[in-house]
């Protein structure tokens, strides 16, 4: 038996940071479909979330990444202390 947990995001709410589970990701960037763009680590891609319809970047790394480990940890260190409306925070 599977439990569902519906959370409502209040709007003052999204100005702090919150965590998503890797499927929610992916269905909001319908499995990766809508490319945006590419980076130094991979694509980027348009997505949307179910519950409050807004809109997000998604950055998937890729594996033929020709940058190391170390400074794709840099990067999301860098953009886990970033606070704005439009980033979630990363985890």
């Amino acid at each position: 038996k599977r439990k569902l947990m519906f959370e409502k995001i209040e709007g003052w709410e999204m100005d702090y940071p919150h965590r998503l589970p890797y499927r929610k990701i992916y269905r909001a960037a319908k499995g990766f479909k809508e490319e945006l763009g590419k980076g130094g680590f991979g694509s980027v891609y348009k997505g949307l979330l179910p519950r409050s319809g807004i809109e997000v970047a998604v950055k998937r790394v890729s594996h033929g990444s020709k940058q190391g480990m170390r400074e794709f940890v840099a990067e999301v260190s860098s953009l886990g202390r970033t606070r704005h409306r439009n980033l979630i925070q990363l985890h």
